[in-house]
């Protein structure tokens, strides 16, 4: 099959890095270990050659590590209330928990691709293009 190119913002990419080294880490998904490496390597690489190298773009994306990570823990929490069947107080409140993590994480998201000067901005839940052809 063929790769799929697309073009998308530097907060995706690295992102999607951040989840790919996460899975590593947990081991989760053992079966695709060799796969996730190898996609993580090439957007690694990618990264490197695209982005600059600025200590304040490290520090976001150490942030963003650390809000993919807690929003990791808070969805293996909800799914241990779900298969035991509990949906009272402590349910809700980790739900709440997740929902501002996930707004946190947005917000990181976004914080890098303003930092970046990425031509797609968040508007609320959906993206909006900017003018592209001018850049």
């Amino acid at each position: 099959m063929n790769d799929i190119l697309v073009p998308l913002a530097a907060a995706d990419l690295l992102d999607r890095i951040v989840v790919l080294q996460l899975r590593l880490e947990t081991g989760a998904h053992e079966q695709h270990h060799s796969v996730t490496a190898r996609q993580k390597a090439l957007l690694d690489r990618l990264a490197d050659r695209i982005l600059p190298r600025d200590d304040e773009l490290g520090r976001i994306w150490g942030r963003l590590y650390a809000a993919r990570r807690d929003l990791q823990a808070l969805e293996e929490d909800l799914r241990a209330c779900d298969e035991r069947g509990e949906f009272g107080v402590p349910f809700v409140a980790l739900t709440r928990a997740f929902l501002a993590a996930r707004d946190a994480l947005d917000a990181i998201r976004a914080e890098i691709d303003t930092h970046l000067g990425a031509p797609f901005v968040p508007k609320g839940s959906v993206l909006f293009e900017q003018e592209v052809a001018d850049h």
